[in-house]
């Protein structure tokens, strides 16, 4: 892992080689924000938090991460467990 904890605040190692990871990803957006926009105005903000919140919510519901938000869009992920021969060979590892 190249985001080590120390004791007063996490440390970014650019020296040791990161690893692969397998995930889903998941882009969305708001459909026709910019007619929302332009009725809500000043409140469109309030709209926007409301909608990442459930966004949010569902996503670590089931088990994800909500990692960007931009605008009207949001990116959500999930990290996939291990191949079966993965999780053998992570086994054989640990004897």
């Amino acid at each position: 892992n190249n985001l080590e904890r120390g004791r007063h605040k996490d440390v970014l190692f650019l020296s040791k080689q990161g690893g692969s990871v397998s995930c889903i990803f998941l882009f969305c957006d708001i459909r026709q924000f910019t007619d929302v926009t332009e009725c809500l105005q000043e409140e469109v903000f309030v709209f926007t938090n409301k909608v990442a919140a459930v966004v949010h919510s569902i996503c670590h519901s089931y088990g994800g991460s909500a990692n960007k938000n931009i605008g009207d869009a949001f990116l959500v992920s999930w990290l996939l467990d291990k191949a079966p021969d993965e999780k053998e060979e992570a086994q054989d590892d640990l004897f």
